[in-house]
């Protein structure tokens, strides 16, 4: 599975098959201007904490900032 997530200018791949997401950017990049940036730390505001045992999205230091 591959998912693509849009907002604007930006965009996220990810998914649980590292030959597909790479075939998938490679599908993207022929047709349009891109840029690999790597693994992505924060994305609009969800901060994505990965280990052995997968992902973990947070939003906890945005909200503290904001109760900031």
């Amino acid at each position: 599975m591959v998912v693509i997530c849009l907002y604007a200018d930006d965009t996220l791949i990810f998914g649980t098959n590292l030959q597909e997401m790479d075939k998938t950017k490679n599908f993207l990049s022929a047709k349009l201007s891109m840029k690999d940036m790597g693994q992505e730390d924060v994305n609009l505001e969800i901060k994505i904490i990965r280990n052995d045992d997968g992902m973990l999205l947070t939003q906890s230091h945005y909200k503290e900032r904001v109760l900031e």
